[in-house]
C-alpha cells in the first residue's frame, strides 16, 4: 500500500517488485536493481549506520528514536503517509469472558514490561499497546484505507 500512497499522493510510478524476505531486497537495492526500499527501521539499521543505505524518510507519525536525524515523511514533504508493521493477538469468537479477560490481561502485563520494551527497543522495535477494542478500531480504519484503492488495484 506505501507505493499507492506515494503515486497517489506525489503523482510518482512507483511499482511494488516482491521478494522472499528483507535481505533479498536489501541485496537488490545495494546492487542497484531497484531504487527504494520500504523495510522497518530494524532490519536496516545496522546497514544505515554502515553507511550502505541511505535513509530518506520514516513512514511513522514520529521521527524513530534510532534514527532521530531522520524526518517524517510528513517533515519532508508536507503530507503525512503513515505505514509501519501492526502485530496483534486474536481469540476465537465466543472465547470464555474469564478466559478472554485473563488473556487480555495477559497481554497487556507482556506489552508494558518494562524489561520487553527495552529489548525490544535495543532491537530497533517500537512498541505502542492497543486494547482489544482500540486494536479493532485500527484495523477497521486500515481496512478503509486499503478498500479505497480497489480502483486502482483493479478490485
Amino acid at each position: 500500500i506505501l507505493n499507492l500512497d506515494f503515486n497517489k499522493k506525489f503523482g510518482t510510478k512507483l511499482k511494488s517488485v516482491q521478494f522472499a524476505g528483507t535481505s533479498e531486497a536489501l541485496t537488490a537495492v545495494l546492487g542497484g536493481h531497484v531504487d527504494v526500499l520500504s523495510v522497518r527501521v530494524s532490519e536496516v539499521l545496522q546497514s544505515i549506520k554502515d553507511g550502505q543505505l541511505k535513509a530518506v524518510a520514516v513512514t511513522t507519525k514520529d521521527r524513530d528514536p534510532k534514527l532521530p536525524n531522520i524526518p517524517t515523511i510528513k517533515e519532508a514533504t508536507g503530507t503525512e503517509i503513515i505505514n509501519y508493521t501492526v502485530r496483534g493477538v486474536g481469540a476465537p469468537k465466543g472465547l470464555d469472558p474469564q478466559v478472554l479477560a485473563k488473556l487480555q490481561a495477559a497481554a497487556e502485563k507482556a506489552m508494558k514490561n518494562p524489561d520487553h520494551i527495552k529489548k525490544l527497543e535495543d532491537m530497533g522495535l517500537r512498541l505502542t499497546y492497543m486494547s482489544g477494542p482500540d486494536f479493532k478500531k485500527s484495523l477497521v480504519t486500515e481496512k478503509e484505507n486499503i478498500l479505497s484503492y480497489k480502483d486502482v488495484l483493479g478490485w
